[in-house]
């Protein structure tokens, strides 16, 4: 994430610190394991357990049957997850038949979530927190999910989008890629590329037939992911070597 050069140093100190100190490691990502180990070169005992998309039933996709690209952003209105620059993006597309709902808690950054609601137009709601039942059909009623983070270790969010069969969006910043494919069933920009972002949109909007074929991806990609049962399941046996192993 971004942070001030004199707190990164800190925050590093600290961190390989600590991992120097632990006897082994369950990760969310292959991404935040090479990350670990240049961070503490390490060759202690670990793990790769992605978490689940599962919290949600989901269901395949729905036919788009209107003319109007329905996006959702879910997250914490807060800097690091870039709704800033989803709704730069939207400025410069301002006759484009879109709508976009925001989902996520509006108080863990004040200033900036009332700086972002005083100047989006008319085609964004903002949600604030909602239920599981609430946010299912919000989830259910879209086509993309747009979370432009500025990094995601694993990025859970997008597999529950993705357990409905939404396109997603999201940014190179972490783990995304491992289930993004670029141009397959969602598209990977820079963080804080609002014309990227820009770019592809519009194919969205120009080409609903290959919007359909990349949510359809979507929910197979889902489908082949790993249940929250198949990654704990792992984490058990893993612990349970651990254990065996000690003197």
């Amino acid at each position: 994430e971004h942070h001030p050069r004199a707190l990164r140093t800190v925050y590093r100190e600290v961190e390989r610190a600590y991992l120097r100190s632990v006897d082994g490691f369950i990760f969310n990502s292959e991404t935040t394991r090479q990350t670990v180990h240049t961070l503490a070169p390490n060759r202690k005992p670990s793990i790769v357990a992605y978490p689940s998309g599962s919290r949600f039933v989901g269901h395949p996709p729905k036919p788009v049957r209107d003319d109007v690209l329905r996006l959702i952003f879910v997250g914490n209105v807060t800097r690091r997850k870039g709704l800033h620059t989803l709704l730069d993006a939207l400025q410069r597309l301002p006759d484009a038949p879109l709508q976009l709902d925001v989902v996520g808690a509006l108080d863990v950054e004040a200033d900036y979530a009332t700086a972002l609601r005083a100047r989006a137009d008319g085609r964004v709601r903002f949600w604030g927190r909602l239920s599981d039942e609430a946010l299912a059909t919000r989830l259910s009623e879209s086509h993309a999910l747009v979370v432009p983070s500025q990094y995601e270790g694993f990025g859970i969010v997008y597999m529950e989008g993705m357990a409905f069969g939404l396109a997603v969006l999201a940014t190179h910043g972490g783990a995304a890629h491992e289930i993004i494919t670029h141009g397959i069933n969602g598209f990977l920009i820079m963080a804080e590329d609002v014309a990227a972002l820009v770019e592809h949109l519009q194919i969205w909007l120009d080409d609903p037939l290959r919007l359909a074929s990349m949510r359809h991806v979507s929910r197979e990609r889902f489908e082949q992911h790993p249940t929250w049962e198949d990654s704990m399941r792992e984490v058990e046996q893993f612990l349970r070597q651990m254990l065996d192993a000690r003197p």
